[in-house]
């Protein structure tokens, strides 16, 4: 993806022998505006997948005599425009575009920012859009002169963003000097935690950011030592508490060439596959070769190259793109070097596979009940849900209610079924978090004598609710004679945290339920009779 020379977006599709099987382009802009010679360059910087086919881009518009503006787009699997929409926050954009596509068809981006006005000073800013491209929040996040251009999700349900904040050189009057930065958002944009690594004077900078084995991060990026022209790649592995368990830097000591790090990818056999570029020697700005390499952690606080791999390009531009490392250990590198004008595509059979965090480890939770209308003629659904990890967030409620209608969100209104319905009508509720990651709970309204199992739902009552530690009086009368009906309090991750057994003529009568030491909450109470499972809703305050 790119802009192309008649100023418009482009998008290019590979099959798996790297033949171009189809060109996109759009925008097409070849107004000359009065100001200027040069109609405005429309170009896509970042892609993400949706579920489905589709996928999300970010771009801009600029150039001309026109100011830059930001655009974000949702495209078919062809590249057709199903929507697209320009915005602006906080200011206009001035690149570092890293996007991710979410579950219910928004997406994260981060970006850097220079504020309107006169202010032409960076901050990195994340936001959050809807599936139409409206944007739900925004973060300003650090200081001046920061950016957030990579980030990354994790199984606890977080993000983890790298980039750099600068701050003030110790002596150096106004120049500033940028530290490596990494931190920790929620799916609402709340901070979680940062920290950032460096000396006052030195160049500091994550260029990427990976999920690691047992929670942990690594990062890869460049270390440009104080007043000289070294500059060393850098890689960097955290634990899950943010501490270095290992770092490595080459070239070691202060010896030339000078390197620097783009990308990097966690190994399912706790290495590190590398990608970035040896520079000329005592030149900053002269890129003589592409580097690859694998890093291997000694068990000292290192990790040496266990191999290395030098290509040189056809010029001294600065290469960047996109790589993936499938699990049968593909290497496929795309990108573009010479200031975008050309394409470059390449695919390595590696003997190393990626490490592939389990997202999912802990997946939502997904309960629901049902009770009739006060006039009898409708039920009325509810959710009882979890969203999984500690951190993880509920974006999509999908109600497929068994008669060919759906209802999408966490509270359907009453839902009116025609008359007759039979006993396999069955009533799906599928929640899916931030992280993709989907549960589905089933039921079955007339599974039973319908007169009869609307009575004992309806019958069916936990007082007083919401509840206090003294706990609350659970009554159903109209049981049929069977033996103790087993009762399960589950909490909003779907874990039982009550057993309880009781006769179907102390239920008739009242039956108390404790709730001491439970922490307040939404709970649900399931009734587990010959009739069928019962489920109500309890608030514990």
């Amino acid at each position: 993806m790119g802009p192309i020379n008649d100023h418009s977006t482009a998008l290019w599709f590979y099959n798996n022998q790297g033949d171009t099987v189809r060109t996109r382009r759009d925008f097409v802009d070849r107004t000359v505006i009065p100001q200027g010679p040069f109609p405005p360059i429309h170009s896509y910087s970042s892609l993400s997948p949706l579920r489905g086919g589709d996928f999300l881009v970010m771009g801009s518009r600029g150039g001309g005599m026109l100011p830059p503006v930001n655009m974000i787009a949702r495209l078919d699997s062809t590249g057709a425009i199903r929507w697209s929409r320009f915005f602006t926050v906080n200011g206009s954009s001035t690149g570092h575009h890293k996007l991710l596509a979410l579950p219910d068809g928004g997406g994260l981006l981060t970006h850097q920012t220079a504020f309107t006005g006169t202010s032409t000073v960076p901050v990195a800013i994340v936001s959050r859009f809807d599936s139409t491209g409206a944007v739900v929040w925004q973060r300003t996040l650090g200081r001046a002169y920061s950016s957030l251009d990579k980030f990354v999700p994790l199984p606890d349900g977080s993000y983890a963003l790298a980039g750099y904040q600068e701050r003030p050189m110790t002596g150096g009057g106004n120049l500033v000097a940028p530290d490596a930065w990494v931190l920790r958002l929620t799916a609402s944009g709340d901070t979680l935690g940062s920290r950032y690594f460096g000396l006052p004077n030195d160049y500091d900078q994550f260029t990427d950011v990976r999920p690691s084995a047992n929670g942990g991060l690594l990062l890869c990026g460049v270390i440009g030592l104080a007043n000289s022209q070294q500059q060393q790649g850098w890689l960097l592995q955290l634990d899950s508490l943010n501490r270095v368990q290992w770092q490595q830097r080459t070239p070691v000591g202060s010896t030339v060439p000078n390197f620097v790090f783009y990308r990097c990818l966690a190994l399912a056999g706790g290495g590190a596959l590398v990608q970035g570029s040896r520079l000329a020697p005592n030149r900053l700005d002269v890129f003589t070769d592409l580097y690859m390499a694998v890093y291997q952690p000694n068990g000292v606080g290192g990790a040496p190259v266990a191999w290395q791999r030098f290509t040189s390009p056809p010029t001294d531009d600065e290469p960047y793109g996109d790589w993936d490392l499938s699990p049968r250990g593909e290497l496929t590198v795309s990108g573009s070097i010479d200031f975008g004008h050309t394409q470059a595509l390449m695919r390595l059979q590696l003997a190393e596979r990626p490490y592939v965090p389990n997202l999912c480890q802990t997946p939502p939770q997904a309960t629901l009940g049902f009770a009739p209308t006060a006039g009898g003629d409708s039920l009325r659904f509810f959710a009882l849900t979890g969203a999984g990890p500690r951190h993880a967030q509920l974006l999509r409620w999908r109600w497929d209610f068994g008669d060919g209608t759906a209802f999408d969100g966490p509270a359907p209104p009453p839902h009116r079924y025609a008359p007759g319905a039979g006993a396999a009508t069955a009533v799906r509720l599928t929640v899916t978090n931030n992280l993709g990651c989907a549960a589905t709970a089933v039921a079955f309204p007339f599974a039973l004598a319908t007169a009869a199992q609307r009575a004992l739902q309806a019958g069916f009552s936990v007082f007083p609710n919401p509840a206090g530690a003294a706990g609350a009086t659970v009554q159903v009368p109209g049981l049929r004679p069977q033996g103790p009906v087993g009762g399960e309090l589950r909490n909003a991750l779907g874990q039982v945290v009550r057993r309880e057994q009781w006769a179907p003529a102390a239920l008739a009568r009242g039956v108390s339920l404790g709730l001491s030491g439970l922490a307040p909450g939404v709970y649900s109470l399931r009734l587990l009779a010959r009739e069928g499972t019962l489920v109500k809703r309890l608030l514990v305050q």
